[in-house]
């Protein structure tokens, strides 16, 4: 199995948060301004709002990162389907 082609997916609520912390959380996920977010400097990309996928290879950065956070996350282990061949 080609471990390039394994992600992990993550959902995630801010709800629970202060606004200040949420805005904050999701700078260190996104970035701001020129500076790089822990999503695409794990090689990771959003999908949409509160949910991206990261190379499996990341997952323990990622998952530290919300567990330091106290953030309420669900992970699923997926495999992408390379259909250029």
């Amino acid at each position: 199995m080609d471990r390039n082609l394994e992600y992990s997916l993550y959902t995630y609520s801010l709800t629970n948060l202060e606004r200040s912390v949420r805005v904050k959380f999701v700078y260190a996920l996104k970035g701001r301004g020129d500076e790089a977010g822990l999503v695409s400097h794990y090689k990771g990309r959003f999908l949409a709002p509160a949910c991206f996928i990261v190379p499996i290879k990341n997952d323990n950065h990622i998952r530290d990162v919300f567990n330091q956070w106290k953030i309420r996350f669900k992970r699923h282990h997926i495999k992408m389907i390379d259909d250029k061949n």
